[in-house]
């Protein structure tokens, strides 16, 4: 499996299946992993916030979750073509599980959200999710004890970034049998039919932000740190060329 320095973060820069492919070796070893999506505006938001900043650098996977980082290649002289979008990976990840005789914990989101995503995960790949666990519970304990208890080996985690990058890196090393952890954001919402994604077409030519966009108009001051990204790429980029 490749992995490619971009603005100073160590991303997968291999496809899907290979890096899939690494996941189920991590699992048969019975490696812990970490999981994280990484995209423009995590990298400029890394750049105010130490913590995040820190926590991206401890992931032990960056998955290219956005064209942005595709860009930053291409322009720094990578290698990275594809992104890795993080509610792909989860489902693939669920698709693996059932495979392989593996089974998922989900926890995050609304309790409707995450019942939703759980029945529709089981009819699409088998009885893969071994527990749920809303967002709204506030007692850590119960948490991991639930998780601990389901007997998983993967775990999804959908509390919106860096919330659930935050809880995954603090409490990883007291999930007993958990192998592979990953930060899902608003993945369960789309399993759930909850939202919709983008159509092919926008996913195809790698505009699902566009969309996003457009049905939520909110996002357009998210967006905005794509013009400070893009700032950080060419700066990075004259300096290769001084080099």
């Amino acid at each position: 499996m490749k992995i490619e320095k971009v603005l100073g973060y160590d991303v997968v820069a291999s496809d899907k299946e290979a890096f899939l492919h690494q996941l189920l070796e991590d699992l048969r070893a019975g490696d812990q992993k970490t999981v994280f999506a990484i995209n423009p505006e995590k990298i400029v938001t890394a750049e105010e916030n130490l913590l995040v900043k820190e926590m991206l650098h401890e992931a032990d996977y960056l998955i290219p979750d956005g064209n942005g980082i595709v860009y930053a290649s291409k322009k720094l002289g990578g290698g990275i073509r594809q992104t890795i979008t993080g509610v792909d990976l989860a489902q693939d990840l669920c698709r693996l599980a059932g495979e392989n005789h593996y089974s998922v914990f989900l926890y995050g989101a609304k309790e409707e959200v995450v019942k939703g995503a759980e029945e529709k995960l089981k009819e699409k790949y088998g009885p893969v999710i071994a527990g749920r666990m809303n967002g709204y519970e506030k007692d850590d304990e119960k948490i991991i004890q639930a998780i601990n208890q389901s007997g998983a080996q993967i775990l999804l985690v959908a509390l919106g970034s860096p919330k659930q990058e935050v809880w995954m890196s603090r409490y990883r090393g007291r999930l007993e049998g958990v192998k592979i952890l990953q930060g899902v954001g608003g993945s369960f919402d789309v399993f759930a039919g909850a939202v919709a994604r983008a159509p092919k077409i926008f996913r195809k030519l790698r505009l699902e932000w566009l969309y996003r966009m457009i049905r939520q108009p909110s996002r357009i001051k998210r967006n905005v740190k794509l013009l400070d990204f893009m700032a950080m790429v060419r700066q990075a980029a004259r300096k290769n060329k001084k080099a």
